[in-house]
């Protein structure tokens, strides 16, 4: 199923139409460069995004993690999060986090940050954010996602050309493309990894997409980290309903001992 093909780009094709992407998106306004309203009110947004867990509000630390959402974690935080509501019997739960049960419902990324510099750059187009910077252009010069399973981050617009270079060549060479508007057989342009562009999860954006993904997702029994979805134990279940009807069988069986032994009391007493 899908398609093969999945060459990697070369780093010249990469930066050759990193500077013809970001022309063609401001002139279609799609990075909004002259709407100040929708930079204000995402700026804020992004530095909490990049800097802090959403967790535990610690700066972010490697290794880190991401939900579906494209919510960040440091991985610590996650485990002991899991460690806390499993011993509490789920007492201790977030309603916000109740997706994340396993450390299959997050991916270890692999961002390109300089914790000291608190920089993150992109490893395709070079462009990098300053988080000490809040200069609203700064911050809104790239949307970072990334990769799953590979964990692999980067510029979403970027990645966004490779994709349609990759489907142009597909028809080019007049290969049969899937009924869905997925590659399933791309190779990550920074690990060579293989992955379906499903799969691709912007980091702190709103997609609307992430939904449509995670249920689909489910219905094929995988979690976000397209791990399977474990399968309650039916030896489990069987074992406990034979131990309940073997309690039942007892009781049932010291019940009319005891019957009998009452009759036999309260039966009268024969005169020689």
């Amino acid at each position: 199923m899908g398609n093969d093909g999945g060459t990697i780009p070369s780093r010249r094709e990469i930066l050759n139409f990193n500077a013809r992407k970001l022309h063609k998106l401001v002139g279609q306004g799609l990075t909004n460069t002259n709407n100040s309203a929708f930079k204000e009110q995402n700026s804020s947004r992004l530095i909490t995004t990049l800097k802090y867990c959403r967790l535990s509000n610690k700066r972010l630390s490697e290794p880190i993690v991401s939900d579906y959402k494209g919510q960040l974690f440091n991985k610590e935080a996650v485990v002991e999060y899991l460690l806390d509501k499993s011993e509490s019997g789920g007492l201790k739960a977030k309603p916000e986090f109740s997706h994340i049960n396993s450390l299959g419902d997050v991916v270890e990324i692999h961002l390109v940050y300089d914790e000291v510099k608190q920089v993150i750059s992109c490893p395709l187009s070079e462009i990098s954010i300053d988080l000490k910077n809040e200069s609203l252009d700064d911050l809104t010069k790239i949307e970072l996602c990334y990769i799953v399973p590979c964990g692999c981050c980067m510029d979403r617009f970027t990645l966004h050309e490779l994709v349609e270079l990759q489907r142009n060549k597909i028809k080019e060479q007049g290969k049969k493309t899937s009924d869905s508007d997925y590659l399933e057989a791309m190779k990550c342009p920074v690990c060579g990894g293989e992955f379906n562009t499903r799969d691709v999860v912007s980091i702190g954006g709103s997609n609307t997409l992430r939904d449509k993904r995670i249920e689909e997702l489910k219905k094929l029994g995988l979690r976000h980290s397209l791990k399977p979805i474990a399968k309650k134990s039916k030896k489990k279940h069987k074992k406990r309903k034979h131990s309940d009807d073997d309690n039942d069988h007892k009781d049932g069986k010291d019940k009319k001992e005891h019957d009998s032994k009452k009759t036999k009391v309260l039966a009268p007493t024969q005169t020689p």
